[in-house]
């Protein structure tokens, strides 16, 4: 039986996964650029979900500034969900960023706050990201013992 190499297909697969990572971001580039002027709460859903999507793809920075923009704009209209779910988000950007404690610490208060009020937009998801944190806390601590 004759083997082929996979090398071609794999190197088509990343390259086709690199495109849709960046046809991602410019989509995701226009749909903020059209929600920066207005101020209606249904934008931030779309900022959240985007900075969302930033974080499944690995683009930290832009998850980052959509954040920045999502949590400032949060405080000025005074939409307090809105505004603890932005730095829930900041605590998965300190995970991925292996500022694993911070992140923890951050998710966790955030997560109290969010449950106490019944927000349940992105607490599923934001709930994985914390076991996903612990558990790396505790791989730590494992390492760290004698």
């Amino acid at each position: 039986m004759a083997t082929t190499d996979s090398t071609p297909r794999a190197s088509r697969s990343a390259r086709a996964s690199r495109n849709r990572a960046a046809e991602a971001r410019a989509a995701i580039k226009d749909a903020f650029r059209d929600v920066e002027g207005t101020h209606h709460p249904a934008s931030f859903a779309v900022v959240i979900n985007s900075a969302a999507t930033l974080l499944w793809i690995g683009d930290l920075d832009a998850a980052d500034e959509h954040l920045d923009w999502f949590i400032s704009r949060a405080q000025s209209e005074s939409f307090e969900p809105y505004l603890h779910l932005g730095h829930a988000f900041k605590g998965e950007v300190a995970i991925c960023r292996g500022d694993v404690k911070a992140g923890v610490e951050k998710l966790q208060k955030r997560l109290e706050w969010l449950h106490a009020a019944s927000f349940k937009l992105f607490t599923m998801r934001l709930q994985s990201v914390l076991a996903r944190g612990l558990a790396a806390l505790e791989a730590e601590d494992d390492e760290a013992a004698p």
